[in-house]
């Protein structure tokens, strides 16, 4: 699985911006087939809406299956749904989770058979997805989290301005294997190898060396310039971070991840 790259992956980036403006209802778009970076830093050319699904609650966080047929949503009233977009023309809904649940974000395991929902009304969910028509809710984990990614059976939460890292082997039965502490206050997680990368708040950039889970290190860390980092995304050896508070894209090469560098940010405004 992964999260907003794909053929259409990119409208989804373009859904995002608009979802909070509209009620019980989800759109598709066209992008042109865009690349990631491209899509960030230039317009994107003669975006169109493809299709349109009502009644799937406040879409607030959209995750591709890696063929681009398959989006789960994170909804709000309805949790983790399961959607077909094979045909962005005529998309339909294969499943959601019981019990039923707000959910800010989500994430899929990279066998595409769980899901982690971000601030639900019991914390964190882990999603059984594995039957096409009904998800299950396994367990929760309390607390108010900001962001979670699965790498293998781990499980890496942004929690409490903390990394909490989980072993999900049994997701009945999450086990904690250990915890990084950061400088600032961990809002965002992306995973690249063996290297967790950190948005860290009013501190910036961190990278964690996670090869061994239980035994994770902070290797690399990059100031941002004042602001918040918010979320972040990879691509190759770029991470890409939302800094909230100074309205930028910050773009960091993490080629050599004991001194990350700034490489290029670019003006949002809002």
């Amino acid at each position: 699985m992964k999260k907003r790259f794909s053929k259409i992956a990119i409208g989804f980036l373009a859904l995002l911006m608009v979802a909070s403006l509209g009620w019980f209802g989800y759109n598709s778009f066209n992008t042109n087939n865009v690349p990631l970076a491209k899509a960030m830093l230039s317009p994107i050319p003669n975006p169109s809406i493809l299709g349109f699904l009502p009644d799937v609650g406040t879409v607030n966080d959209v995750v591709l299956s890696s063929d681009g047929n398959t989006a789960y949503l994170a909804s709000d009233p309805f949790g983790v749904v399961a959607v077909d977009v094979s045909n962005p023309a005529a998309m339909k809904v294969l499943a959601s989770q019981k019990p039923f649940g707000a959910s800010n974000q989500v994430n899929i395991s990279p066998d595409g058979k769980l899901a982690v929902a971000v601030q639900t009304p019991r914390g964190t969910d882990i999603v059984d997805i594995s039957n096409p028509t009904e998800f299950k809710v396994l367990s929760s984990i309390a607390g108010t989290s900001s962001d979670a990614v699965i790498s293998g059976s781990t499980l890496y939460l942004a929690i409490g301005g903390e990394v909490k890292i989980y072993n999900i082997s049994n997701p009945a039965s999450p086990n904690l294997l250990s915890t990084i502490t950061t400088p600032g206050s961990t809002q965002g997680l992306a995973i690249s190898g063996t290297n967790l990368l950190i948005a860290d708040g009013s501190s910036g950039f961190e990278i964690a060396n996670v090869s061994i889970p239980a035994n994770p290190s902070i290797i690399g860390s990059l100031s941002l310039g004042g602001g918040s980092a918010r979320k972040i995304t990879c691509e190759g050896n770029n991470a890409y971070i939302a800094n909230s508070t100074l309205m930028k894209l910050q773009i960091i090469n993490f080629s050599t991840p004991s001194a990350p560098i700034l490489a290029s940010e670019l003006n949002t405004s809002s």
